[in-house]
């Protein structure tokens, strides 16, 4: 097995296509398990304060309840998500295996990690009533609210930086230019939201 020769939870930042390829090169599913709770994690933080956990549960039940969902929510959407750009990739010409779509998939949510950081923030702020149905109306200082947008700002930016990070890791396995893999995030991304409008 070759040697991985560069961190790739900085490298992916910046060298997305330089970084799968090594990766991918080094073992397909390097820190996949790791990523799945990146990725999961935000997702689970976003379902307890959906459903106001907080006017039902305590905020360390409600801890723990991200923590062990975590891990099956990531791996669930990484794995989905995988499956559907193969597939897409395929129809389009795609040389890529199902486990190097994967590591795109997984590799390219890197930013989640920030997204992740901000919910810390948020939730030692707001404690419990970050998870319930009045946190909007909670005051907050002139400082905070400072601080909530410039949260709320980065993270739009790392929501459009994941974007960028799949659509070049998804154009290394696949061997597409970067238009062809736009198409292929675009037509992934119409499949996705109808699944999730299915399951709603």
């Amino acid at each position: 097995m070759p040697e991985l020769k560069i961190n790739p939870w900085f490298s992916m930042w910046t060298h997305p296509r330089e970084t799968i390829q090594a990766i991918i090169a080094y073992k397909p599913t390097h820190h996949l398990a790791f990523l799945s709770i990146v990725v999961g994690w935000p997702s689970a933080i976003q379902i307890a304060q959906m459903y106001f956990l907080s006017e039902i549960i305590s905020l360390p039940l409600i801890l723990l309840f991200t923590l062990l969902a975590a891990p099956i929510l990531g791996i669930i959407g990484i794995l989905i998500t995988s499956a559907i750009v193969y597939l897409i990739g395929k129809a389009l010409g795609s040389r890529s295996t199902f486990s190097h779509t994967t590591s795109a998939i997984a590799w390219s949510n890197v930013p989640a990690l920030f997204t992740g950081a901000t919910y810390v923030i948020l939730i030692a702020y707001f404690q419990a009533g970050w998870f319930s149905s009045a946190w909007i109306n909670m005051p907050v200082g002139h400082l905070m609210v400072y601080i909530l947008f410039c949260l709320f700002l980065g993270q739009i930016i790392a929501f459009g930086w994941t974007i960028y990070l799949f659509i070049q890791s998804i154009a290394e396995v696949h061997g597409f230019s970067t238009g062809k893999a736009t198409v292929n995030f675009i037509l992934a991304a119409i499949v996705l939201i109808g699944v999730v409008q299915l399951l709603s």
